[in-house]
């Protein structure tokens, strides 16, 4: 009859060896979770430097469309400066700075449209990769709750 420590350590040996089979089989059965989860990570990382791409290629337009607003705006400058030089009375200088004025409000206006314009489309490109990966991982979710 085996003494009662060998019949403690035998059945200690056998609970082991189960919880060792069930630790290994829940991690097996798990690795096809981690590898969709590791996929998931690169479809994020690829859409984050999708999206940062996108954001740089914004603000290069934007920086761009700033230039072009800036110069358009030079360009009345020039044209009012040299008409400045020609004026004979006074009543056409306020006649001039009236022209100006209203050339100067237009002028920013349709630059300042333009630039929203731009702004509005490099946010929407940069955020469609990451607003992609947003929906999916809801799908996900849903799929998992639902």
């Amino acid at each position: 009859m085996p003494s009662n420590t060998t019949a403690k350590k035998d059945t200690g040996a056998k609970e082991q060896a189960k919880v060792s089979v069930t630790v290994i089989d829940a991690l097996q059965s798990s690795i096809p979770s981690f590898n969709k989860l590791g996929d998931h990570a690169k479809l994020n990382l690829q859409a984050g430097v999708a999206s940062a791409n996108a954001a740089a290629s914004g603000a290069r337009a934007v920086g761009s469309q700033a230039f072009a607003a800036s110069k358009a705006l030079l360009e009345v400058q020039m044209i009012t400066a040299k008409q400045v030089a020609g004026v004979r009375t006074l009543q056409d200088l306020f006649n001039l700075q009236g022209a100006y004025t209203k050339s100067l409000l237009e002028t920013y206006s349709a630059q300042t449209a333009k630039g929203s314009e731009t702004l509005k489309a490099a946010v929407s490109e940069a955020w469609a990769p990451l607003g992609e990966r947003v929906e999916v991982a809801l799908k996900s979710l849903q799929g998992v709750e639902g």
